[in-house]
């Protein structure tokens, strides 16, 4: 999937709502977990998460079919913060995004 194309103020602000408003998942273990069940419905990631997971995550979801979105521009402490969490998150994944409207922004 190309970031390029995309409005990130808009993509920042449906995450916000998808993770207020829907069900998400935070962690790598926890996303590949659910992605092996089929119930994620697409992966964002930060732009340093650690190689290896990132590795194993696309890999997951380039088998099952899930489209996924790396913010380019965002860290994990970043991406942490935009989600309302005091910590570190490296990836996430949306199972239902509320009233979010975050899969047509990135073409899901």
């Amino acid at each position: 999937m190309s970031n390029k194309s995309l409005d990130f103020p808009k993509v920042e602000k449906a995450l916000e709502l998808a993770v207020s408003r829907g069900r998400v998942i935070f962690g790598t273990h926890k996303v590949q977990q659910e992605l092996v069940k089929g119930n994620v419905k697409l992966i964002v990631l930060a732009n340093n998460c650690p190689e290896d997971y990132r590795d194993r995550i696309l890999h997951l979801a380039n088998l099952s079919g899930i489209p996924h979105l790396t913010l380019e521009h965002r860290g994990s402490w970043d991406l942490g913060a935009l989600c309302g969490r005091p910590h570190r998150v490296s990836t996430l994944g949306i199972i239902d995004p509320g009233d979010s409207n975050i899969l047509e922004l990135v073409g899901a």
